[in-house]
């Protein structure tokens, strides 16, 4: 995922902007712990949908491993 420049042909969508995030955070050698989801994407997410990439439902922040996963399912998903 690093190495793909990955495009769509809908400028601002959030499936872009997710990949982005994932590049930009793993890109720059961070650990996946240290992910921390921008308010602007987390409100682009379904709250049902946003439950799931909880492993609790009092975390704050998404699992990294979940949020990863949920991104890859949204790439499939885009036609």
């Amino acid at each position: 995922m690093l190495t793909v420049p990955f495009v769509f042909y809908k400028e601002k969508n959030e499936v872009i902007a997710l990949i982005d995030l994932i590049k930009k955070h793993y890109g720059s050698g961070k650990d996946p712990s240290t992910l921390i989801l921008p308010e602007a994407l987390k409100d682009a997410i379904s709250r049902t949908q946003l439950a799931y990439l909880k492993k609790k439902s009092s975390e704050e922040q998404v699992d990294p491993h979940l949020f990863e996963c949920f991104v890859y399912h949204k790439m499939m998903l885009k036609k």
